[in-house]
């Protein structure tokens, strides 16, 4: 998978989670504690994206992006 490649699915992954919230909105007026949560949650999803991807550069299966 080359970088265009991944930048497509992140933002067809991007959109989805946005989609997400968007339809579910009304939890976030549950309180702040529980937009809390949810924000940890989308940093945690992140981190296990980054995790994955540095596993298949690792792997050789991606190649490293040159700016990184």
């Amino acid at each position: 998978m080359n970088a265009s490649q991944r930048g497509k699915l992140l933002n067809e992954l991007t959109e989805y989670l946005t989609g997400w919230v968007d339809d579910h909105s009304e939890i976030t007026l549950v309180g702040e504690e529980t937009g809390l949560h949810m924000a940890a949650a989308a940093l945690n999803v992140l981190d296990a994206i980054q995790d994955v991807e540095k596993a298949l550069i690792e792997d050789g299966i991606l190649a490293p992006d040159d700016d990184d």
